[in-house]
């Protein structure tokens, strides 16, 4: 979704949306769907549900 409208893809799945200046820490795991908002960051081995 994107301002209450849904968008198309195009794709078949749909991974991980990151924003610019994410940063991630070594063996972050991300879960599908995932959206990390511009400037986020992650600890190392951090597990990120939503």
């Amino acid at each position: 979704m994107l301002k209450g409208r849904i968008l198309d893809s195009g794709r078949r799945k749909l991974g991980v949306i990151m924003g610019d200046d994410v940063h991630t820490g070594i063996n972050t795991s991300i879960n599908i769907g995932v959206i990390m908002h511009k400037g986020r960051a992650t600890l190392p081995g951090e597990v990120v549900k939503h």
